[in-house]
């Protein structure tokens, strides 16, 4: 059955409407995430970020708002995401794919700092992996889910999951989370240079 270009305009606005406002539920999860994120700078530690696909790009767009800017001119913060196409393609090219993120994890994070994964899903295996190993470091893990989180859920310090249905939505929910979240962090690190 064909729809018309009205109806898939409004389905999609609709649904997206309906995830963004289910972010509203997860505003206590979400101070909870930046009091961890703020204690993480303050320290001197680092915030990595990673994912698969779009969730990938997701991960990148957090870092680059952390370490460049977002809303105002300030020190950048440190972060770093986990999606270095040579990193991530030899392991998986000389190894296996679904250990390059927990390679990466190992490596680097340290219990200064906290891992963000983003899986709309929560049940990717190399998310899987990368978190428990983030945990083994006792690091501090955030996961950006979606669904019902899946088997990451139970496995970090802070679960955002999206209460929507398809991953596209869940996606777009994502990114009005990490714009609030670093624009909270700002605020909080930056409090004389502060924007509503």
């Amino acid at each position: 059955m064909k729809f018309s270009e009205r109806e898939i305009f409004a389905t999609h606005q609709n649904d997206s409407i309906a995830a963004i406002k289910a972010v509203s539920e997860l505003e206590d999860q979400l101070i909870t995430t930046v009091d961890i994120l703020e204690a993480c700078t303050k320290a001197g530690g680092t915030i990595y970020a990673f994912g698969n696909g779009g969730s990938a790009c997701e991960a990148i767009h957090l870092v680059e708002e952390l370490v460049a800017r977002y809303l105002m001119e300030r020190p950048g913060i440190r972060a770093q995401h986990l999606l270095d196409v040579a990193t991530t393609t030899c392991w998986g090219n000389d190894y296996d794919f679904l250990d390059s993120f927990k390679r990466q994890i190992e490596t680097f994070v340290t219990d200064k700092d906290v891992v963000v994964a983003f899986s709309t899903s929560g049940n990717s295996e190399n998310v899987i992996r990368a978190i428990d190993a983030a945990n083994k470091k006792n690091a501090k893990t955030i996961l950006l889910g979606g669904k019902d989180g899946g088997k990451c859920r139970e496995m970090v310090t802070i679960p955002l999951v999206v209460n929507a249905p398809r991953t596209m939505r869940i996606q777009e929910a994502h990114m009005l989370l990490v714009h609030l979240m670093v624009h909270l962090l700002e605020n909080r690190l930056y409090p004389e240079k502060a924007q509503p």
